[in-house]
């Protein structure tokens, strides 16, 4: 697919890194990630989502007259990540509870 999109792109994830000039290599790793996210990743989130409902009425109540499946989804992705140890890098210096961090420090 990749000379297929490089002569016409779309909005897929390979064609937007191509059209990012990543190196083949790159590529690859990023297409292996995305792949095998597709996996544990929803399957976490959906689980994790209504146990989390489950045991807040109040919120399950909120979910079910309202139909916001998705938002309740997006929340819980937010509070609990489906990637555990999956170092993220900050991209402006700040102060979280007291922690002082600089751009580019990797956390968890």
């Amino acid at each position: 697919m990749m000379p297929e999109l490089t002569d016409i792109p779309d909005t897929s994830v390979l064609s937007v890194l191509i059209q990012a000039g990543q190196s083949r290599a790159n590529i690859q790793a990023n297409i292996k990630l995305v792949i095998f996210s597709g996996q544990n990743e929803p399957r976490d989130a959906i689980a994790g989502t209504a146990t989390a409902l489950l045991m807040n009425r109040n919120a399950l109540d909120k979910v079910l007259h309202s139909a916001e499946w998705g938002q309740a989804f997006m929340e819980y992705a937010r509070w609990m990540s489906q990637i555990g140890m999956s170092p993220r890098r900050i991209s402006q210096d700040c102060t979280v509870l007291g922690y002082d961090f600089k751009k580019n420090d990797k956390v968890f």
